[in-house]
């Protein structure tokens, strides 16, 4: 079928001894096999034409596409938990499987992560950043999946946190300056 086949180059000119490759792209039609003729006219007088035979067999494989590869949380204080959405495509023209899904701490994943994402669709995850003391983190989601392109795949995570000050003041004498009291939060 020649809608899964194509050329690199449909018309060319050649001087005489010399050659030229001809490149021929398969498509795949998301399973199965494919033929064509690949048939070369020519002003040669004793071949006006070649016909050369294509066959191939193209097969279902799901691509999966993430919408990051990495995220910063930025700061936040300890026991504070901040929200995440990673996007999961599959590209591919079959079903993509998620056979594990993991988060390093303090990097918590939320909900059930669905197992299979259909071909065209994509399914969300809910990744949060919730540190319970202070500090600088780094860490990574991992994802293995049946892509044969993506079988392991990271996103890289970070994130800091870090004890919040609170300063107030109370004025009991509207008009008269007084220095705050401070509190600190621990």
């Amino acid at each position: 079928d020649r809608r899964f086949f194509s050329l690199s180059d449909a018309t060319l000119a050649l001087s005489p001894r010399t050659e030229r490759t001809i490149r021929v792209r398969f498509r795949p039609a998301p399973s199965g096999d494919a033929s064509a003729d690949l048939v070369i006219r020519s002003n040669d007088l004793r071949r006006g034409a070649i016909s050369v035979p294509l066959t191939a067999r193209g097969f279902s494989a799901p691509d999966m596409s993430l919408s990051d590869t990495s995220h910063a949380y930025g700061s936040v204080a300890p026991g504070v938990s901040v929200p995440w959405t990673l996007t999961i495509r599959n590209t591919g023209t079959d079903i993509l499987t998620i056979a594990h899904v993991a988060a390093d701490s303090p990097f918590v994943i939320h909900g059930n992560v669905p197992s299979t994402v259909a071909v065209s669709d994509s399914v969300h995850l809910i990744l949060s950043f919730s540190p319970i003391e202070e500090g600088s983190f780094n860490g990574r989601l991992t994802l293995l999946t049946d892509d044969p392109d993506n079988r392991e795949v990271y996103v890289t995570l970070s994130g800091s946190s870090t004890k919040v000050a609170l300063s107030i003041g109370l004025d009991t004498e509207p008009g008269k300056r007084h220095p705050p009291a401070v509190y600190r939060y621990r």
